[in-house]
């Protein structure tokens, strides 16, 4: 009877563990942790992109009094951050939206090899079917003929994942045999497998909005059908880590060996492209002007110190009047370190050769040969004035205020 009852006892089933306030601070504790780690190793990253930037500007002499200020440190972190939520929202969400197929065949259990071909048709797919609701706004189509277009797309996409994933043909086969043979179990897991699907695609859409905003960097002009066949190709890219994670839990890996697998060949072929002429530059570019490090647009700055007026007005500044208000561009600022100068610079125009040979290799916009003056941020400050003619020049008072006629009335 003893015997019995420990063979009872080891084979009773272990009772689920309850979520709790300590497990779940633990999980974010982790998930900062693993954060921070990525962000100390994408640091050099940012660092490299302003010298790059530095470099076109020929004032490299600006960079180790930029980021070596307290200041300039904060705003590098700050770049690493953008960079790696970046990274995780426009790729490894979609990948790791897509692995969760493969916990639902158990914790134990191992996925089929056709639901990693599913991942990846699922990318295919979704590439068209989101152009297509894209270009249906600026067809020129009747009113309730884009309605009918746009709601077909979009019921026809998922039922056909659905019918495809339910069938389970040969190179698609997803169902184990307990499945197959299961009509209730059959549907459910279909429709499980189909939403997760599903999900990677909808995320999948900030990927493309992320690559659509670097076509004018990448000298794309947004119309083609090279660039449309390249906005296509951007949902089965972010998909391809995920396809690549579940296909070699099919084959017996485990999850941590799986995930190493997966972010190696993310980074083999990021390599690849980028010795094949690929610039990463852009997407550096695009997030300095993000953060203000380069600006396109003049602003209105006060002189503090009067005395440095001529100066900057032999530089070529223009100030308004005698006031010490005048315009200017910031074309780098970062930590303690600002470069003013009269004439704005683009830096987020086109930059030549960023596709490598795919790359029409258009005219960089030429950086102008203006004044430029390196100030610290407490010698000017930005100022938001009204109209020029509300501004009172130096020694020139106001005009008395008008009276009335009561007043010059005998």
């Amino acid at each position: 009877m003893l015997a019995t009852k420990l063979r009872a006892t080891r084979n009773r089933p272990a009772r689920p563990q309850k979520w709790t306030w300590p497990a779940g601070i633990g999980v974010v504790k982790d998930l900062l942790d693993v954060v921070i780690k990525i962000s100390v190793i994408l640091l050099p990253l940012p660092a490299l992109a302003i010298f790059l930037y530095l470099k076109t500007l020929q004032r490299t002499d600006l960079f180790l009094p930029a980021i070596l200020s307290g200041p300039g440190l904060v705003a590098l972190l700050e770049a690493t951050f953008i960079l790696c939520a970046a990274l995780l929202a426009n790729f490894v969400g979609p990948s790791w939206v897509a692995s969760q197929i493969a916990n639902t065949y158990g914790k134990d259990g191992r996925p089929m090899l056709g639901a990693a071909t599913f991942v990846i048709l699922t990318g295919f797919i979704a590439g068209p079917y989101f152009l297509t609701l894209c270009y249906l706004p600026s067809a020129t189509l009747p009113l309730w003929l884009k309605w009918i277009a746009g709601i077909a797309v979009a019921f026809l996409t998922p039922l056909l994942l659905l019918l495809l994933a339910w069938r389970s043909p040969r190179y698609f086969r997803m169902l184990t045999d307990a499945e197959r043979t299961n009509r209730t179990l059959r549907t459910r897991q279909s429709v499980k497998r189909t939403l997760w699907a599903c999900a990677s695609a909808l995320i999948s859409v900030s990927t493309f909005v992320t690559f659509a905003s670097l076509f004018r960097l990448y000298g794309l002009s947004g119309d083609g059908w090279q660039t449309w066949l390249a906005g296509a190709l951007v949902f089965p890219a972010s998909l391809l880590p995920g396809m690549m994670y579940v296909a070699r839990r099919s084959w017996g890996d485990s999850r941590t060996v799986a995930f190493a697998i997966a972010a190696l060949m993310v980074g083999a072929t990021i390599l690849v492209l980028t010795l094949n002429g690929l610039s990463l530059e852009p997407l550096a570019l695009l997030a300095m002007r993000a953060m203000s490090v380069a600006e396109k647009e003049t602003r209105t700055f006060e002189l503090v110190s009067s005395n440095e007026r001529s100066a900057w007005t032999a530089l070529g500044f223009r100030f308004i009047g005698e006031t010490t208000f005048f315009k200017a561009s910031i074309r780098f600022q970062l930590g303690d370190v600002r470069l003013l100068c009269v004439d704005p610079y683009d830096v987020g125009s086109p930059y030549p050769g960023a596709l490598g040979p795919f790359s029409a290799k258009p005219a960089k916009s030429p950086l102008p040969q203006t004044g430029c003056m390196t100030t610290l941020k407490d010698e000017v400050r930005v100022v938001e004035p009204p109209a020029a003619s509300f501004i009172v020049p130096k020694n020139r008072r106001p005009p008395p205020p008008a009276t009335s006629d009561s007043s010059n009335a005998p």
